[in-house]
């Protein structure tokens, strides 16, 4: 089990495999009227307490699940208190997807673990197999493009924003792996 702060307000935790069935939870059961869910996420927010400076209790808060190679990653969000005006954020994209070229799995395999050890784990993207190697479409986050485009550009062998190839890809290319790819991806080259 890995727990993380993202910021003052939210928190990130990764359960393994094996810490799933430690817990006696399935990804299939995590909804918030089930009581083994509600004792285990107790039980990890009271962890989370011990490790973190964000303070939980008697907050509101909200949970998001995404399911990972048989784990899963809660990300808890703090709340604002009702009628408190609180912080929005906006997430704010590109106008245009960008391409990237791979000649090899070995290329993308370490792109994708590098990625993944530089925290870009919930990077949205779409990974296809075509003649010429694989292609990886994404559409990066504006406020931490330059990072992600670094790490992409060192080991791609080109990249492209032409929307006429990137639907080409789209077409013709076999998609592998869409969503999260870094998180699918990544996390299994990932070294630790």
């Amino acid at each position: 089990m890995i727990i993380e702060q993202l910021s003052g307000v939210r928190l990130v935790i990764t359960l393994s495999q094996d810490d799933m069935k430690g817990f006696a939870l399935d990804y299939t059961n995590i909804f918030f009227e089930d009581e083994t869910f509600k004792k285990v996420l107790r039980r990890l927010i009271k962890l989370a307490q011990e490790r973190v400076s964000i303070s939980i209790k008697n907050k509101t808060l909200f949970v998001e699940a995404i399911e990972r190679l048989g784990g899963c990653i809660l990300v808890i969000t703090v709340l604002p208190k009702r009628g408190s005006s609180g912080r929005r954020y906006r997430l704010k994209y590109s106008n245009c997807p960008v391409m990237f070229s791979f000649e090899n799995t070995d290329s993308l395999t370490d792109c994708m673990a590098q990625l993944y050890k530089n925290g870009f784990r919930l990077l949205r993207g779409e990974i296809f197999s075509t003649q010429d190697g694989y292609k990886f479409i994404v559409r990066p986050c504006q406020s931490r493009i330059s990072r992600v485009l670094g790490v992409l550009s060192e080991y791609s062998v080109g990249k492209t924003e032409n929307e006429i190839k990137i639907a080409e890809v789209r077409e013709h290319g076999r998609p592998l792996a869409s969503g999260l790819p870094v998180m699918k991806i990544g996390s299994v080259f990932a070294v630790k």
